[in-house]
């Protein structure tokens, strides 16, 4: 039941960051599963800091905070920012409720033709994600690649999302890396399960 009253709770959040879209918050569809609605939440979310739009700053918080996606080691806290940043603009604050396990996402930028590297380990038998949305203008290439350096996934976000999804075999270290294939420094958000 405590599911299902989580699941309504994000699903009306991501109803309400749609509704925010009055404004230049447009975000690109992802999956509905946990990462693709915190992909959704996290690009919604940066649109409307840039525009300062305060309701849609606290639902984005709002909708991070109901799926537990949490920041990974070293970056920052993008709900709480964005709650404090929505308060400031006007917006009523969200309520504090405790993280439970939950996605991990990293809001990255990378100069043109860079690239960066990410372990992560993910538990046998059940299904590993990893989501990589471009903030605007970019492309990028998502790898993965098992202990041994043999790649596991590669794939292309030129418009939209790109996404590596499969079954590890045992728990173990995963490298995920991330490339720029654009002219031009770009942003973007690698989420994982």
């Amino acid at each position: 039941m405590r599911d299902l009253i989580a699941a309504l709770a994000v699903s009306s959040g991501l109803a309400l960051l749609s509704a925010c879209a009055a404004t230049p918050v447009d975000a690109p569809a992802f999956g509905t599963d946990p990462i693709g609605r915190a992909a959704q939440a996290l690009v919604a979310g940066a649109q409307a800091e840039d525009a300062n739009h305060a309701d849609a700053l606290r639902v984005a918080a709002g909708v991070l905070e109901g799926l537990g996606a949490h920041p990974a080691d070293g970056e920052a806290d993008l709900a709480s920012t964005w709650a404090s940043r929505a308060e400031a603009l006007g917006a009523e604050p969200v309520p504090p409720r405790g993280r439970t396990a939950g996605p991990a996402y990293r809001d990255g930028l990378l100069s043109s033709g860079g690239s960066a590297a990410f372990t992560d380990i993910f538990h046998s038998g059940r299904a590993a994600i990893v989501s990589l949305a471009p903030r605007g203008d970019g492309a990028f290439v998502l790898r993965v690649r098992d202990e041994a350096g043999t790649e596991i996934c590669r794939q292309v976000a030129e418009s939209g999302p790109a996404e590596c999804r499969w079954t590890p075999v045992w728990t173990a270290p995963v490298r995920i890396e991330v490339a720029n294939l654009s002219g031009a420094p770009a942003r973007y958000f690698l989420l994982t399960n």
